[in-house]
């Protein structure tokens, strides 16, 4: 047998990702754990790539701290830019345990 992982093995054993999305609207933010990007996707109907996180990341790297009021600028001089698109999302890299929950429940 070869090193590495097997072909097929799941990763519902650990959060892979700490994400948090804001909602310029609202100004409500929201952080989630999520087991990879793909799972991010399923659970809020949207098709971000690895290619996207990237670019976020160098984003962050870039300009280090932005405000709100950065990314709302962006938006209104220059709507294409990856900070107008992508200022309000932050992927952050973890590895955290999922912890289940047991519950016992009596058969009658």
């Amino acid at each position: 047998m070869k090193g590495g992982r097997i072909v097929g093995a799941s990763t519902l054993n650990w959060y892979k990702w700490k994400i948090s999305v804001y909602d310029l609207e609202t100004d409500i933010e929201t952080i989630g754990r999520y087991f990879s990007i793909k799972h991010f996707n399923d659970m809020h109907g949207t098709n971000y790539t690895s290619d996207t996180v990237q670019k976020i990341n160098k984003l962050h790297i870039k300009f280090g701290d932005y405000s709100i009021n950065d990314i709302k600028q962006a938006k209104i001089k220059t709507p294409c830019s990856v900070l107008a698109n992508f200022g309000h999302l932050t992927f952050e890299k973890i590895r955290e345990p999922v912890v289940y929950e047991i519950i016992k429940r009596r058969i009658e």
